[in-house]
């Protein structure tokens, strides 16, 4: 024990009176509040007048109250390029003993070696000291990946107890957040896919998703008439890049049509980003078209070429009024599912109400039931063309092998067109003006009042799509 740290110098002197045997000396004993342990010090007695002295020194024995110290680590913050993190460990109170405490790093969501320099050791605190300071590297990366963080432990304490034995230290990220961009692709419409890249402009420690779909440009995706128009095949999805990847692809599937149409395009665009920023939100699609020259100054008209044969199908033919060279398109007949021989030749395709009667008809619908006899008295029997590309109906004559017939006509549900056999020219003109249906399959519907008569397309033209 320390005079005046832990108790009261003090001396004087004792005098007996006669008589008396016994006297007694008062030292005040400081009541501190540091972790000491048992201590002592002396009471000496010299000089005696009167008497010997037999036993000259008196021990004064203090037992410490104060508890041993605790010892707490705290959290420190700091940028990823500040180069270290330092900690500061600290006893609750003074100690006249040493204190001793080791430390180790350990991982959060930071990484030794990519994000931090892992560290381990020992503390000791002299007698008296009450504070030290750990300190650990921080690696200044270039890798996008937010706030991070890491654990300085302690343990094992020695003279001292453990109150907060763990420090966490968070790394503010100094690196810019990801973006994301999507490139720009030119396809043959052959080419069967067009693969777009979404890259992350630097790695992320993060996953990363992006949403993505599909646009219609000039390209489309939908058509009134018929699946084989449809440009590209509508996509949508998301994105996951996992931490410290860098790219991915979308790969949507391109329709090879057989439509005369040009270069056509659609986007790819990115949305709802999460963990990266967008940069470059819209990838175009370019189709190169692999049908033909895009005509720039009209449409090819089509109409049934000279062949004499009877058969299911007949070329059209035209001119491509650019190069002047011959174009043809192939177009098949069928009756009630099944396909039908009835395409003729020789023509005769004047003006409405002009053919040559003597000319074989071009095209027939019979007016047999089902079942193929003739006991039918009317109804509707319809005729089911199918080209092998994209057209448009630009003429349609019909007539009736019977002067005196009654019946009407229609194409693709259009309003019905009537012919009164008394009255009306044989040849009936179908008007199309009004109806835009652009397609590869049409269907006549012919509704009469005999049963076993001959309904004919006697004129048909059809032009390619531009």
């Amino acid at each position: 024990a320390i005079a005046g740290s832990d108790y009261t110098a003090t001396n004087g002197t004792l005098t007996f009176a006669a008589g008396t045997t016994s006297q007694t000396i008062t030292v005040p004993i400081i009541n501190d509040t540091v972790s000491e342990g048992q201590e002592t010090f002396n009471l000496n007695l010299s000089n005696a007048i009167g008497a010997n002295i037999g036993d000259g020194v008196a021990t004064g024995t203090i037992l410490d109250n104060d508890p041993p110290p605790t010892i707490s680590i705290n959290d420190v913050t700091v940028n990823e390029n500040d180069g270290t993190a330092t900690f500061g460990v600290a006893l609750s109170a003074l100690s006249s003993f040493p204190v001793s405490v080791d430390f180790a790093t350990s991982n959060g969501t930071a990484v030794s070696g990519s994000d931090y320099t892992a560290t381990n050791g020992t503390l000791t605190f002299a007698a008296g000291t009450t504070t030290k300071t750990v300190t650990v590297a921080i690696v200044n990366d270039t890798v996008s990946e937010g706030q991070e963080t890491f654990n300085l432990n302690l343990s094992n304490p020695t003279g001292a107890t453990l109150a907060d034995g763990v420090g966490v230290a968070t790394i503010i990220d100094d690196d810019l957040s990801s973006a994301l961009s999507i490139n720009d692709v030119t396809v043959n419409e052959n080419a069967g896919t067009a693969t777009f890249t979404v890259s992350l402009s630097s790695a992320s420690s993060s996953p990363v998703s992006v949403n993505y779909a599909t646009a219609d440009g000039t390209a489309s995706t939908t058509s009134n008439f018929f699946p084989s128009a449809l440009d590209y095949v509508k996509t949508t999805g998301t994105l996951t890049f996992a931490p410290n990847e860098v790219s991915k692809t979308i790969s949507i599937s391109i329709n090879d049509d057989i439509a005369i149409e040009g270069n056509e395009t659609f986007t790819v665009n990115l949305s709802n980003a999460s963990g990266a920023s967008i940069a470059d939100a819209t990838g175009l699609g370019t189709i190169v078209e692999n049908d033909g020259t895009q005509l720039s100054n009209g449409l090819i008209t089509y109409t049934f070429n000279g062949a004499t044969q009877r058969a299911a199908s007949l070329n059209f033919s035209g001119i491509d009024p650019l190069t002047g060279s011959p174009v043809g398109i192939l177009v098949t007949a069928s009756e009630e599912g099944v396909a039908k021989d009835v395409m003729r030749s020789n023509l005769g395709l004047g003006v409405a109400g002009e053919a040559n009667p003597s000319d074989p008809f071009n095209i027939e619908i019979d007016g047999k039931g089902p079942g193929g006899d003739n006991t039918g008295t009317g109804g509707l029997e319809e005729l089911l063309l199918t080209f092998d590309r994209p057209v448009k109906l630009e003429t349609m004559t019909f007539k009736s092998s019977n002067n005196d017939d009654d019946y009407a006509i229609r194409i693709d549900g259009m309003n019905w067109i009537a012919r009164n056999g008394l009255t009306s020219p044989k040849f009936l003109p179908l008007d199309v003006s009004s109806f835009n249906g652009i397609g590869t399959e049409f269907t006549f519907t012919v509704q009469s009042n005999i049963g076993s008569d001959d309904y004919v397309l006697n004129k048909i033209q059809v032009s390619s799509i531009v």
